[in-house]
């Protein structure tokens, strides 16, 4: 299944947390479904990284298999080493616990929060 983030979210700028849990939506369904799913970024202009996390780095934390769910997502029409980039750290966070934990200490430090 193709599907385009532009089509999905009906922009040229990937920004905003809420379009990447559209994408994230459209990601799970097809998922489910067993179906390999090729993601487009043709069109976009600009992409974040809050956006990436609620759309890529949410599905792999979602899936029962990480991992699994990463080799069925195939990558698409991206123009810039920014974003490239910033994909292969969302799947590193995604797919690292220690990492994961590490950086949610440091955040928590930085907000004053200690356990």
């Amino acid at each position: 299944m193709q599907l385009t983030i532009s089509q999905i979210i009906g922009k040229s700028i990937a920004v905003l947390d809420i379009d990447g849990r559209k994408v994230y939506e459209q990601l799970e369904e097809a998922y489910k479904r067993g179906e390999k799913i090729i993601l487009s970024f043709k069109g976009l202009q600009h992409v974040t990284t809050a956006f990436l996390n609620a759309a890529i780095g949410k599905f792999l934390l979602s899936a029962p298999k990480p991992e699994e769910a990463k080799a069925s997502l195939i990558i698409e029409d991206i123009d810039n080493d920014a974003t490239k980039y910033k994909i292969e750290q969302v799947y590193e966070l995604a797919l690292n616990a220690d990492l994961r934990a590490i950086k949610e200490s440091a955040r928590n430090q930085e907000l004053g929060i200690y356990e």
